[in-house]
């Protein structure tokens, strides 16, 4: 599209013919020739020329070159991996996808159906504990075993046990 003096992205801005100046500031033209990009995976320097890379050899390239660590990039290879399936291969993955997702939303359910077990039953420990407390503070201070049972609402068999 452009000479050779130009490298594979420029920058271009509008200019008022006859005066040659700039008035409109915010609209600016960025081209990006994909044939001029001649780096090799090895060569790449930055996100920019992994995503040109990507875009200029994305026929030919099906791997993400070993520099590439960008989450979106490596995405990107993946989503075009997956348009070139057939049908087949894609309704497979998409099964596969929605077990895998029904297995953690199960998983998910049951450790939270978990906690919320616990932390009942820890409640449940707790006020225990806290009764027992109570009623030995009100044995030491002379109750009898019937008036700490109605105080903190423990058997007084119970009560009866703390005493020995």
């Amino acid at each position: 599209m452009f000479g050779d003096n130009i490298g594979c992205i420029s920058y271009h801005t509008t200019r008022e013919e006859k005066t040659n100046e700039r008035h409109l500031f915010a609209l600016s033209y960025v081209f990006v020739e994909l044939m001029k990009f001649q780096k090799e995976g090895d060569e790449l320097n930055g996100i920019e020329d992994e995503w040109l890379f990507f875009l200029s050899r994305s026929e030919e390239v099906k791997e993400p070159p070993m520099c590439t660590k960008d989450e979106h990039i490596l995405e990107a290879y993946k989503e075009l991996e997956r348009f070139n399936w057939s049908d087949e291969s894609y309704d497979a993955y998409v099964r596969a996808r929605l077990l895998l997702d029904g297995q953690e939303y199960t998983i998910d359910e049951a450790r939270q159906e978990g906690i919320e077990k616990g932390k009942a039953e820890g409640i449940a420990i707790g006020t225990e504990k806290g009764k027992m407390e109570i009623a030995v503070k009100l044995l030491k201070k002379g109750m009898s075993i019937s008036e700490v049972s109605a105080v903190t609402g423990l058997p007084e068999s119970v009560i009866s046990a703390i005493l020995r």
